[in-house]
């Protein structure tokens, strides 16, 4: 949160499987400073649970874990418009 809080960056990726915070943790913390930041959650295959709870947090996108370069600059297109 301390550097989000310094670069205040247009768009955020979230691994919710971070070993310091829970990703959702963060999510709340980062949407609670500026509901209007564009958040896009990386995930595994088996989080998708937490997908639909990170959703209704507020994230705007979701990309699975494993991902190339092509699928980042899609989520960027998405959540930016």
């Amino acid at each position: 949160m301390q550097t989000y809080q310094t670069i205040k960056p247009d768009t955020v990726f979230v691994d919710v499987t971070r070993p310091e915070k829970d990703g959702l943790e963060a999510l709340n913390g980062v949407c609670g400073v500026d509901p209007e930041t564009k958040v896009t959650k990386v995930i595994t295959l088996e989080q998708i649970a937490m997908t639909i709870l990170a959703a209704q947090s507020g994230v705007k996108d979701y990309m699975i874990s494993l991902f190339n370069p092509a699928q980042v600059t899609t989520a960027l297109q998405k959540v930016l418009g």
